[in-house]
């Protein structure tokens, strides 16, 4: 919040922890967790300070391993209040 940065950009190609164990097999799913509370972490601090930068911005890659649960990323940006979902293929 200090430093002035305009935006955040995670990427964490999973909008579960059962699609994250699927893309980072040998990962433990608390990575996942961490991921997920850091978001909720960075909504809180722009809350409490009033602040409407940095945007947060979650990023999917659309894959073959995850092109059915977009909703569930849908769901994981609004449920930690990210300012915008960011959707790109891999190619």
């Amino acid at each position: 919040m200090k430093r002035g940065l305009d935006c955040l950009q995670v990427s964490l190609w999973a909008g579960s922890a059962a699609d994250y164990e699927k893309q980072y097999s040998g990962s433990h799913v608390n990575n996942y967790y961490r991921v997920v509370d850091a978001l909720k972490h960075a909504a809180a601090l722009k809350k409490q300070h009033n602040k409407t930068r940095p945007a947060v911005v979650l990023h999917h890659v659309i894959n073959r391993y995850n092109f059915e649960n977009l909703d569930q990323v849908a769901r994981l940006a609004a449920a930690t209040n990210c300012t915008a979902l960011s959707l790109s293929p891999f190619l």
